[in-house]
């Protein structure tokens, strides 16, 4: 699956960085299990990120992965 990232809003306070994101992509390749179909696709994610010295010391997210089956599986 090729992509481009759309970075909707992100916001920092502290050294956390919490950023809403959403891919936009081809369904070109096997994805768990599901082979390729061709189809546009898109899905979201929250990360949080802590900054330390100036790099990610620590990731957390979330993402939309129920979308995403429903899109590839339609």
């Amino acid at each position: 699956m090729s992509s481009q990232i759309e970075i909707v809003q992100q916001v920092a306070e502290g050294d956390r960085v919490v950023s809403y994101i959403i891919s936009h992509g081809k369904h070109r390749g096997s994805f768990y299990g599901i082979a390729p179909t061709g189809r546009s696709i898109s899905t979201s994610v929250i990360r949080i990120d802590r900054i330390q010295d100036g790099k990610i010391a620590e990731h957390w997210s979330v993402s939309d992965a129920a979308g995403l089956m429903q899109q590839l599986q339609s």
